[in-house]
């Protein structure tokens, strides 16, 4: 659970399951990604926005209930910015990187700090996460 934990903890949590999710269907969302930028009528479009607005939605709730940490002048628009940030970049580096950026590989756990870090010093927060399983 989450509650009570700091706003980089709820980010880490988003993070790792985002790569998860990106390096386990690798060349399904590589070819809705591809597919969905060059056709506004594919048909699986709406489903992929939805299911965006959906995980995004959640991590922009769970970001402004710690609104108190973030320095950024307006949390909502830095939560929703700093989402497509990381994701974009998460997208590049696990779907078509030749890299591999799993999270079991060190190359993997570099990527989940970068973008942890990167997203944190958006929205002015404290990085760093105590060991305690957050």
């Amino acid at each position: 659970s989450l509650a009570g934990k700091p706003a980089a903890a709820v980010l880490r949590s988003y993070l790792r399951s985002m790569l998860r999710f990106f390096h386990k269907h690798r060349r399904l969302l590589r070819h809705l990604s591809l597919r969905t930028r060059g056709d506004e009528r594919y048909p699986m479009l709406s489903q992929v926005q939805d299911f965006n607005r959906f995980a995004h939605g959640m991590l922009c709730a769970r970001l402004l209930e710690r609104e108190e940490e973030l320095s950024h002048p307006d949390p909502e628009r830095a939560a929703q910015f700093g989402i497509m940030m990381v994701s974009a970049a998460a997208r590049e580096m696990v779907l078509f990187s030749t890299q591999r950026n799993n999270l079991s590989s060190a190359r993997g756990a570099e990527l989940e700090q970068e973008l942890l870090r990167a997203f944190c010093g958006y929205l002015g927060c404290d990085p760093r996460i105590s060991n305690d399983n957050s």
